[in-house]
């Protein structure tokens, strides 16, 4: 994106749309392997992601365009640094990568029973409840989805996943939690860098967070109405400890 925007001449709202869908359907191969692992159909969570990115992207081009919002042109901010060549380079990043996950969900893990011990999550959930209640998302959830929002889905999902093989967090809260990630996670920091790119804080963060609260409501009354069967056979496996 880096290497074309520059000279593509794109209006802040054209910028906007593009980032914004890529910011809810981005690293699929590695988030839906997070998924999976919680339980996840990926039938559901890939369609899920990616439908989900185009609709909203064309609901922002819809009202950006008839409005005549955000047509000025985008201001870029950031330029990335040049990649390092050869294949150790690589090897050498990707290990750092992993690395640094496994220190931050052992500190996230860490930071969870502080959490509890404190009292902290319930008031964080009696805070919450109502919101994440109405996407179907229970008190056993509910911290854990919203360091996953903040955070992002690697990190939260990893916790889920262990919330989910443990029996600690019951499996539809596995699911609209993971469903909501996959709309809407690391809200912070994937909103801030898409702000250095040129793009609107009403589409990045704004209609991404209100796209996600309302496309998983309707799916908490859809698949309340499916019932278990439907639910286990179509969007949800159930995991245990045995396949850690």
């Amino acid at each position: 994106f880096l290497s074309i925007a520059p000279g593509a001449g794109l209006t802040c709202a054209q910028v906007t749309v593009l980032t914004t869908m890529m910011l809810v359907a981005h690293s699929l191969p590695v988030e839906l392997g997070v998924a999976r692992q919680a339980g996840a159909r990926v039938r559901f969570m890939a369609p899920w992601r990616i439908l989900g990115a185009l609709a909203l992207g064309a609901a922002l081009n819809l009202v950006y365009s008839a409005g005549g919002f955000l047509q000025q042109p985008a201001g870029i901010l950031w330029q990335a640094p040049a990649p390092q060549a050869g294949l150790g380079a690589w090897a050498l990043s990707q290990a750092r990568n992993l690395a640094m996950i496994f220190a931050a969900v052992t500190i996230l893990m860490a930071l969870l029973r502080i959490l509890d011990k404190s009292g902290i999550t319930s008031v964080l959930n009696r805070l919450l409840r109502p919101v994440l209640a109405s996407m179907g998302i229970g008190p056993a959830a509910s911290t854990i989805t919203i360091l996953g929002m903040v955070l992002g889905l690697s990190y939260g999902g990893g916790l889920i996943i262990r919330g989910a093989r443990s029996g600690e967090i019951p499996p539809r809260d596995v699911f609209f939690s993971l469903s909501l990630m996959g709309l809407s996670h690391s809200v912070v920091e994937d909103s801030l860098l898409m702000l250095s790119l040129g793009a609107s804080i009403t589409g990045v963060l704004v209609a991404r967070v209100a796209f996600t609260w309302l496309v998983l409501s309707l799916l908490v009354v859809i698949v309340k109405r499916a019932g278990d069967t439907a639910f286990h056979r179509c969007l949800y496996r159930t995991v245990s400890s045995d396949r850690a």
